[in-house]
């Protein structure tokens, strides 16, 4: 069996199509112990954010921003959480809406996460790297 593989030689990205190349930011930082890798790609319809203590993806959950209105029209933001890959449990979407909890974009986010050490602690140190890193 012979297998082809054909590769682009040009890419040609259509002139309505927003910013080409892609803006991306990352970062390392030490979060209680365990080296952590955080990486944003903004696209022009959603972020991309990757944070990982274990070098690989994990788990992947789709976040939108809703606005609840409270009384007096306070605005206080509202997460709607969707796991695409990985385990779907409570846990999973507690995390993803404190990770994402700092920003401030209406943007939706694909969240990728893998992490050794889940504590309170690192999850606040963390969503401040991501707040650092996506604005």
């Amino acid at each position: 069996m012979i297998l082809r593989t054909s590769y682009l030689t040009k890419m040609a990205a259509p002139m309505s199509a927003g910013e080409f190349p892609l803006k991306t930011k990352q970062t390392a930082v030490d979060l209680n112990g365990e080296p952590t890798e955080v990486a944003c790609i903004h696209y022009e319809d959603y972020d991309f954010i990757l944070a990982t203590q274990l070098n690989k993806m994990g788990t992947m959950v789709e976040v939108t921003r809703d606005v609840v209105l409270q009384e007096m029209s306070a605005a206080r933001p509202s997460y709607t959480t969707r796991v695409l890959l990985g385990v779907d449990e409570p846990l999973t979407h507690v995390i993803a809406k404190n990770l994402l909890s700092k920003l401030d974009t209406t943007k939706k986010i694909l969240l990728s996460f893998s992490l050794k050490d889940n504590s309170p602690k690192v999850i606040q140190g963390l969503s401040e790297v991501i707040q650092t890193v996506v604005e």
